[in-house]
């Protein structure tokens, strides 16, 4: 047997899209289930994750427990706002439509008919049990808990910077139909991506949550966070975006710079106008 050891990560796998999981994560993984995680969004709409990295255990009561959740996707939301999912079990004949949720995943989308599957509500939790997958687990959360509490924040830089813009992409379209739900929804996850941007480059205490570490990071970086808001009637929403915008693409050139990292040179258009008009997607 030809064993090899690993300190750092291998130069063949440098470069490629973790999607906010390390590496070792990948380098240590055994077959395990892979299932589609089922809600409802904030809007109402069925959302579907591919999912893994999970285990079972029971101690009065039968658990499912799983290890490394994003906590920049929408399952990740409506564990924490709705506390009810179904873990769907997909065999051979569904896999494919199960894995097209990866791709029809917009806030604005049924995920789950977008990938032509079938679901009914579940009969104990209010989510999308998947009519095609042979096992459905219907789920209440119990509890969330971090590895361990007293660390510096850590994220994944490209990560954020993709989930930032697909948000800013869409906020277009939403100031111009006045759709504040949408837009509200929008900017609170553009506030949590620029926030761990933040927390990465200038975290330096070992305790409490984002909301303590942010009285902590450069004055002038937490006002960078104070113009996501959305007021009820809108006013000022087009400035203060593209305001953000900019100090976004500042600041995680700056902390890429400070840590070391290869910054990945996104650019963003934007129309300076009367109104916002569009966001262009960013490229690599």
């Amino acid at each position: 047997m030809n064993k090899k050891q690993f300190f750092m990560i291998p130069d063949e796998m440098k470069g490629n899209e973790w999607w906010g999981f390390h590496w070792l994560e990948h380098v240590t993984a055994v077959p395990a289930p892979l299932v589609l995680v089922t809600g409802y969004k904030e809007n109402g709409l069925a959302n579907g994750t591919m999912q893994s990295w999970f285990c079972f255990s029971n101690e009065n009561n039968f658990y499912c427990i799983f290890g490394s959740v994003n906590k920049y996707t929408h399952m990740y939301e409506i564990i924490s706002k709705k506390k009810q999912i179904v873990i769907n079990f997909p065999d051979r004949t569904c896999i494919e439509k199960c894995m097209d949720t990866v791709a029809n995943n917009s806030y604005d989308m049924d995920e789950l008919s977008a990938s032509n599957l079938h679901y009914r509500d579940g009969s104990k939790v209010k989510a999308p049990v998947v009519n095609e997958c042979f096992l459905n687990l219907e789920c209440e959360v119990e509890w969330e808990r971090e590895i361990y509490e007293g660390s510096i924040w850590s994220d994944d830089i490209s990560y954020l910077e993709k989930t930032y813009w697909y948000h800013a992409y869409m906020t277009g379209k939403y100031l111009k139909r006045k759709d504040y739900f949408k837009l509200n929804h929008v900017l609170h996850t553009m506030y949590e991506t620029h926030m761990s941007v933040l927390l990465v480059g200038f975290d330096r205490i070992t305790w409490g949550g984002s909301a303590n570490k942010l009285h902590f990071i450069p004055i002038e970086k937490q006002a960078h966070l104070k113009k996501y808001y959305c007021p009820e009637n809108l006013d000022g929403v087009e400035q203060n975006l593209i305001s953000c915008m900019k100090w976004f693409q500042e600041d995680t050139q700056e902390i890429c710079k400070l840590k070391g990292l290869d910054y990945s040179a996104y650019s963003v258009d934007t129309i300076h106008s009367n109104e916002l008009g569009y966001c262009k997607v960013p490229s690599e």
